[in-house]
């Protein structure tokens, strides 16, 4: 094992052990044995195994440096709040050139802060997109629940098409697609068993989109890794999902009238079942896109005298494109759902320069220049894809079939508002997994990909998965204590509830929320077994 040396974290890393308690110890003791805990020292005798995988070179050490600067501000805004202990770990597997890091997030268990001391749980969150680094926000956002929590770099850095770029060796793309999750959670789950010198009484995951794929892999090659995993709008099917991403690249971004045509068609349809203007809502997608095609509302959308040019498809077929389930490339079929009308808003958020950027990236760099989609119509891009990802040591895809091993309990979810992958994508993975009686499945409608584009908003979506962005410059990701939210009907308060043997979730709570991230607006949201 390689252990650095690193100092004492200062006022803001403290750290703690159990045994003892808080009302017999004046609270500067008390801080000063949780800096004498959280040191190199104490990480020693973390263990480098990660079962079924090949050996490691490790390195441990205390990160004083507040990435974000995000414990110092909650210290500011919360002075009771439990000290936190950040460690940062480094992981080199036996046969491979790239380092894997992760960094956990270790409440204090004896804080007299009885809301964000440790809860005895640990919680590991996922990354998005091809990006590296850290997830310090997700792991924050939980953090403030009381969790000790984990995020893995997935093996190199960088956003967007910059990540997707920096995936420019085999061993990368492996660490992304699977190894660098399968490294860090038995060792993150050690090393929070070192510092509190007992395991955590239950493991859970939270992660959307390829954080939503990442915790489904890790479920798939390790079914005990979580008693409990929040996955939303999971990109689970790789050899599909990016084929419709970058077929997406080649439609044309709707005008602002256009899409007023579609939702004036929408409301003929009666599709809307709540709110106003921008913020209303639909509950039932499937319904909706047929009774467009049983009233063929389609047609009252083409160019004609009422229709000006700007607000009217001149090809309707535009507008289907979007909505398609199934997409043909030159006669290879691939299947993946289209998007729900009530997304209309939100399809072109994806067609912009910055998605076509990664779309170029992943071609250039992961497929090492396959042919470009415009090239054949996508048929040698599908190709040099589906060969990537067959690779035995790849397998970035997951089975849910093979899910039937979890015996944990699972809450799946998706927007309706999602413009980058529909909800029915994510009803077609529930519909294959085999242990129904342990997964529940959601349709969140006011949801867009993950979270909601501009926060704070109005509209309910958010149920307690990751993606709750900070509002404002200055503040947080989190939702405070004495929210109205905060009431055990969220979707991770009702898996903990659940994956610890209590009741099985039914309805969850979705919100809205206004600047002060209280809950301004509220969604009871059922779990479906059909899509309507």
């Amino acid at each position: 094992m390689i252990v650095g040396l690193s100092s004492i974290s200062g006022l803001l890393l403290g750290a703690c052990s159990t045994g003892f308690g808080v009302s017999a110890l004046p609270s500067q003791l008390l801080h000063r044995r949780q800096e004498i805990r959280c040191t190199d020292a104490t990480f020693s005798t973390v263990n480098i195994e990660a079962p079924g995988l090949p050996a490691a070179s490790i390195s441990v050490k205390v990160d004083t440096t507040d990435p974000g600067g995000l414990l110092g501000r909650w210290k500011i805004e919360n002075p009771n709040a439990a000290e936190v202990c950040n460690v940062k770990v480094t992981v080199v597997p036996e046969g491979s050139d790239n380092p894997i890091s992760f960094a956990v997030y270790l409440p204090a268990a004896d804080s007299s802060d009885a809301d964000t001391k440790w809860n005895q749980r640990f919680l590991t969150v996922g990354n998005g997109l091809f990006d590296g680094g850290i997830q310090y926000n997700s792991m924050f956002q939980y953090l403030t629940h009381g969790f000790a929590s984990m995020s893995t770099n997935t093996g190199h850095e960088g956003e967007g098409a910059a990540g997707a770029a920096a995936m420019n060796t085999e061993n990368k793309q492996k660490d992304w697609s699977w190894r660098a999750m399968a490294y860090s959670v038995p060792m993150a789950k050690n090393l929070v068993s070192v510092y509190y010198d007992q395991t955590a009484k239950s493991s859970f995951y939270a992660g959307c989109s390829t954080g939503g794929r990442q915790g489904l892999r890790q479920l798939e090659f390790d079914p005990q890794s979580f008693n409990g995993a929040l996955i939303g709008a999971p990109a689970w099917d790789t050899t599909n999902i990016l084929p419709w991403v970058t077929f997406l690249q080649t439609l044309t971004a709707l005008t602002p009238q256009q899409i007023q045509l579609i939702e004036s068609q929408m409301i003929t349809a009666q599709c809307f079942d709540a709110g106003t203007g921008a913020a209303r809502w639909v509950r039932a997608p499937v319904k909706c896109k047929k009774t467009f095609d049983d009233l063929n509302l389609w047609s009252g959308m083409a160019c004609n005298a009422t229709n000006p040019p700007a607000g009217c498809f001149e090809d309707i077929n535009q507008a289907k494109n979007f909505v398609k389930d199934d997409l043909e490339i030159q006669g290879t079929n691939f299947r993946h759902a289209g998007y729900d009308l009530s997304a209309v808003r939100f399809w072109q958020s994806y067609i912009g320069a910055s998605l076509k950027d990664v779309a170029a990236a992943v071609r250039r760099v992961i497929l090492n220049g396959a042919p470009d989609w415009g090239d054949d119509g996508g048929q040698g891009y599908y190709a040099s894809l589906t060969a990537w990802a067959d690779q035995p040591d790849m397998k970035p895809q997951v089975n849910p079939r093979a899910l039937g091993a979890f015996g944990g309990k699972m809450i799946l979810y998706n927007g309706l508002r999602d413009g980058l992958l529909p909800a029915g994508g994510t009803f077609g993975f529930y519909q294959q997994v085999p242990n129904k009686d342990s997964i529940r499945y959601y349709e969140i409608p006011g949801m867009e990909h993950c979270a909601n584009l501009a926060a704070p908003t109005q509209i309910p979506w958010y149920i307690g998965g990751v993606g709750l962005v900070p509002f404002g410059t200055n503040s947080l990701p989190y939702i405070p204590k004495n929210s109205p939210f905060n009431q055990g009907t969220d979707a991770l308060s009702m898996l903990v509830t659940w994956a610890e043997g209590g009741d099985e979730p039914r309805d969850l709570t979705a919100v809205g929320l206004n600047a002060q991230r209280q809950a301004a607006t509220q969604e009871t949201v059922s779990s479906i077994t059909e899509r309507k």
